[in-house]
């Protein structure tokens, strides 16, 4: 039986108590902070696939429908943000990506150039896709509770970058969905253990990254 997160899963994580749902009044069916379809503890109406809009060229469309096999196949709703290909850094605001949420959905502004490795376009492509699923998916209590098991100051400005709860969310959701191992250096704790149980809490499945996979990380994890 899934266990309520606000409860259940808190006293799991300090204690090894496990919480019936039964016995939570008010409980709700889930076990994680997100999570697949509509069955997300913290869900906050997601935009429908109809009203998704990509304006990117050829090569951008490739990464993005890369991107989305990458949620899907991890059993994840694709947040199906807008998405734009921009050949100057003004749209990303001097950065290489950026996302701008709104209620009900956001944009993916992508400023990447000839430059870019591939590898580093997929990874950024996914940490932006992760600040979108995280704006779709979490509310304020899934932000709170985020921001204390990374032992951060806030979710987002004007705490420092690196310890900021949406960028770690955005990291993790990245880290879990690449399908190549790669190292996270940008935020801690980054071992692998910590990194599993940050995203298995965020989604509710396991993180797609060959550096998890067939290995009982989270049970470990959790001993």
């Amino acid at each position: 039986m899934r266990r309520c997160v606000t409860t259940g899963l808190l006293l799991f994580l300090l204690f090894g108590v496990e919480v019936d749902l039964g016995a939570v009044p008010g409980g709700i069916d889930t076990g994680y902070l997100g999570g697949p379809a509509s069955r997300s503890t913290f869900l906050v109406e997601p935009i429908s696939a109809a009203r998704s809009l990509v304006r990117v060229d050829p090569e951008m469309a490739g990464y993005v429908a890369w991107a989305r096999s990458r949620f899907l196949a991890a059993g994840l709703s694709y947040p199906e943000p807008e998405v734009t290909a921009h050949d100057n850094m003004e749209a990303c605001r001097g950065r290489v990506a950026l996302f701008t949420g709104w209620e009900g959905g956001g944009r993916v502004a992508t400023c990447f150039d000839e430059g870019h490795r591939d590898r580093f376009v997929r990874r950024v492509l996914l940490h932006e896709l992760g600040h979108a699923w995280a704006h779709l998916y979490l509310d304020e209590n899934g932000r709170e509770f985020f921001v204390a098991l990374r032992g951060l100051d806030a979710w987002a400005e004007p705490a420092p970058w690196s310890q900021r709860g949406a960028e770690h969310a955005a990291e993790v959701m990245a880290w879990g969905l690449m399908d190549v191992e790669i190292l996270v250096v940008s935020v801690a704790p980054n071992d692998v253990a910590s990194l599993t149980v940050a995203f298995r809490t965020l989604t509710g499945v396991d993180a797609a990254n060959p550096a998890v996979a067939g290995r009982n990380l989270w049970i470990d994890a959790m001993v």
